[in-house]
């Protein structure tokens, strides 16, 4: 039976799988209403954002929870259900790249930017930093795991020299075990192969995917490298901007004053990325180390990094003005009696726009001039 702090984790799973799910459905149709990626590149790639994280929601959320202990499968089965989740993340890495990548030519070459960002090209980037994820996130599918468990010879080989070296596991939920548990299957050689290997077991996240992966490979090669290219860009972008609001015309400082504001919106989203998932991150490092962190803790670094998924359509709707206005075009257009509502407020004002109009011309004529007063107040 789950305990108070299992409940209570897979209780805010599932609230924050429906706002990722909602909020980010949401960003991807204002996108699309707006019309933005026909018109600036960048936003093909924060509607494909949006996607990984409406994914996350919809997949990593749900496989997150049943290979936390709750759900028999093979070996293999569960080494795939695991690097779902990690190829998500590496979307969306792959993708804060590729924006960055995108404001810094915004900004370096903004003459020759519209010819050589086309839509059509950042629709192959796009496909490319998917295909990128899957390849790096399917690794531990060709072998980079956590070894498969082996038969059981005698009941003193849970003492044997070689399992004292095996790396520390996290309690509760990281024993690949199998789940037949009869008395047959304990002193029968054959049958504790068969319950092993053709069988299926309880799949759990840390048993059967390999530290030395999600560490080494996974969070420093594929997410810290990334990351501090990113800040790298975003950097160089701002400081640029910076050097040309100093020397441009009017015109020019307009340009890039709104360059400045969409790159710090961006920017925010990278921070906010990185603080989220920063925490299950220096978790896998702890028990790569061979200190097993409490178990709440290791629920609140897995939540905060679902709910980094959750927290930035609401990112977009305070800091990206174009994604505001299609909010106020679906609320307009899909929320019965708020387009009356509006259509009724704007004529009240028009109204009252139009009388202390008329009534000042009126007042303020000369004399003998009433046909040209009347021309101006009809």
């Amino acid at each position: 039976m789950a305990g108070p702090a299992e409940l209570v984790y897979t209780a805010l799973e599932v609230l924050i799988a429906v706002a990722c799910c909602l909020g980010n459905v949401l960003v991807v149709w204002a996108v699309w209403l707006c019309g933005a990626t026909r018109r600036q590149p960048t936003f093909c790639f924060i509607a494909s954002l949006a996607v990984a994280d409406f994914l996350v929601g919809a997949v990593a959320i749900p496989v997150a929870i049943l290979v936390d202990g709750r759900v028999s499968t093979s070996f293999h089965a569960c080494v795939a259900l695991c690097s779902v989740v990690v190829v998500l993340t590496q979307a969306s890495v792959h993708l804060l790249l590729a924006i960055a990548l995108d404001r810094f030519l915004r900004v370096y070459i903004p003459l020759r930017y519209k010819k050589l960002v086309t839509p059509r090209r950042s629709w192959c980037v796009v496909v490319g930093c998917w295909l990128a994820a899957c390849l790096l996130g399917s690794v531990p599918l060709l072998g980079w795991t956590n070894p498969p468990p082996q038969p059981s010879i005698s009941p003193s080989s849970s003492t044997s020299p070689s399992s004292s070296n095996q790396p520390p596991q996290l309690p509760a939920y990281t024993s690949f075990t199998s789940t037949s548990t009869s008395p047959s299957s304990s002193t029968s050689p054959s049958s504790s192969n068969s319950s092993t290997f053709s069988g299926t077991s309880v799949c759990e996240f840390v048993a059967v995917m390999s530290m030395s992966y999600m560490v080494l490979f996974n969070f420093v090669s594929c997410h810290l490298l990334p990351m501090l290219c990113t800040a790298a860009l975003y950097t160089y972008i701002f400081r640029r901007i910076s050097r040309q609001l100093r020397l441009r015309d009017a015109v020019s400082r307009h340009y890039y004053r709104r360059e400045r504001s969409l790159a710090r919106s961006l920017v925010l989203v990278l921070v906010l990325f990185a603080v989220c998932w920063l925490p299950i991150h220096l978790v896998n490092v702890a028990v790569y180390c061979g200190t097993v962190p409490p178990q709440g803790l290791i629920y609140l670094a897995i939540l905060l990094s679902h709910a980094n998924s959750a927290v930035n359509p609401v990112l977009y709707t305070f800091k990206v003005p174009k994604i505001q206005r299609a909010y106020a075009k679906i609320w307009k257009r899909y929320v019965p009696g708020c387009s009356r509502q509006e259509h009724s407020d704007s004529s009240l004002e028009n109204t009252m726009n139009a009388v202390p109009f008329s009534y000042t011309v009126k007042r303020g004529k000369p004399p003998n001039t009433e046909s040209s007063d009347s021309r101006l107040t009809d």
